[in-house]
């Protein structure tokens, strides 16, 4: 059963709030938390529940996910497997090619909803709304 208005970590998580299409969401047995996949559960549930039991055989820094670890191993190895096209920049995670190829293709997916100004990534925007409309709400007050 989940429970509605469940508060945690400043949160509050409630089935109003996640939602998913055929209505199933999924409860943390440890802590309530509610998430709309089972992949989102387990890997909170490894996370915050089970410990980190993926270790660095090198410098023996510890994961939750082996994922995790494989992606640090390229700290050790110097690997850089992911490669821009365009300039040749290389980079250690597939995500940080993807956000550096709008640097070239010039897109801008994240919309600021008080001014219209676009940006390429979403940290940008919350930057810009803390700095710009934030300030600028708290001066009206």
């Amino acid at each position: 059963m989940i429970k509605a208005g469940v508060e945690t970590n400043l949160e509050v998580y409630t089935s109003e709030n996640i939602s998913r299409k055929d209505g199933k969401l999924f409860q943390c047995e440890k802590c309530d938390k509610i998430f709309s996949t089972k992949t989102n559960l387990n890997r909170h549930f490894a996370t915050h529940h089970e410990g980190r039991k993926f270790q660095c055989k090198i410098c023996e820094k510890l994961f939750t996910q082996s994922g995790s670890l494989k992606q640090h191993m390229y700290i050790h190895t110097g690997e850089r497997p992911f490669g821009c096209v365009v300039c040749g920049r290389t980079f250690t995670q597939a995500k940080t090619l993807q956000l550096h190829l709008r640097r070239h293709t010039g897109e801008k997916p994240f919309r600021c909803d008080h001014c219209g100004v676009f940006f390429r990534q979403k940290d940008g925007l919350k930057r810009h709304v803390s700095v710009k409309h934030e300030m600028a709400s708290n001066e009206n007050v």
